[in-house]
């Protein structure tokens, strides 16, 4: 039997080339990471949620309009999926806070509507308490990009919740949204 010997270089070689594209096939689903946990009232807790403090809102969240970019759903096993808005309830909304109130420009059906009310901000969870939302929590800010978990709708028994990605408007997309959106209510 004849032996067969491979250099050190054509094994370097082999492996450099080889392990990325092995590395590349990987399926996906193969790598699962869980985001969130559900607590025993069936809110999602993000794992690694860090406090946004007072001066952050105030300095980075108040007084910019907030253009909603991207939604993720959570599923029930805490991972975010792919989520499509329908024509089955209202959204997407984009956001200005200001001092004291809270302004949704909600992308309904027949109309735009401009909603308000007051708010309260807690950074002990990060939470944003106000009648226009039935939960909203702040998972990150930064001058760029704001995220959040937000109660959408119930469906059955089942709360559902998205974590929405927002980009600050310029002032003239801000200046379009108080000219084109209605006051109105529910």
């Amino acid at each position: 039997m004849k032996k067969t010997s491979i250099s050190y270089k054509t094994l370097t070689f082999v492996l450099l080339f080889t392990l990325p594209l092995m590395a590349m096939t990987c399926d996906d689903d193969m790598i699962e990471i869980e985001t969130f946990v559900y607590d025993e009232s069936g809110i999602p807790n993000y794992a690694m949620l860090t406090t946004v403090t007072y001066e952050t809102f105030n300095g980075s969240v108040v007084g910019k309009g907030w253009r909603q970019t991207d939604t993720m759903l959570i599923n029930e096993q805490g991972q975010e999926t792919s989520f499509q808005w329908s024509s089955d309830y209202d959204g997407p909304a984009d956001l200005y806070f200001s001092r004291d109130s809270l302004f949704m420009f909600v992308y309904e059906k027949e109309r735009n509507l401009l909603k308000a009310s007051g708010y309260d901000y807690s950074q002990q969870k990060n939470l944003v308490q106000s009648p226009l939302v039935s939960y909203m929590q702040l998972l990150s800010v930064t001058e760029w990009q704001m995220k959040t978990v937000e109660r959408i709708f119930r469906h059955g028994a089942m709360n559902i919740y998205v974590v929405n990605t927002y980009q600050p408007m310029t002032e003239h997309e801000l200046n379009a949204h108080w000219l084109g959106f209605k006051a109105g209510e529910d």
